[in-house]
């Protein structure tokens, strides 16, 4: 498997999470039941498992 194969399987991973954090958190954030740094937080750990994914396929080959 190549680079942007696994890179490709590793982001389509974590969109289904990422579509609904955000749609789940942006109306709470707007109405002031959530902080606001929350956002970039969810962001930032689903970086950071798609980071954690691809070098997880890359050993597998």
């Amino acid at each position: 498997m190549n680079t942007p194969t696994r890179l490709r399987i590793a982001t389509l991973g974590t969109l289904p999470t990422l579509l609904v954090a955000l749609l789940a958190l942006l109306p709470l954030t707007a109405t002031g039941l959530t902080p606001w740094p929350v956002l970039p937080a969810v962001v930032l750990s689903l970086a950071v498992q798609v980071a954690i994914t691809h070098l997880r396929l890359c050993r597998r080959r």
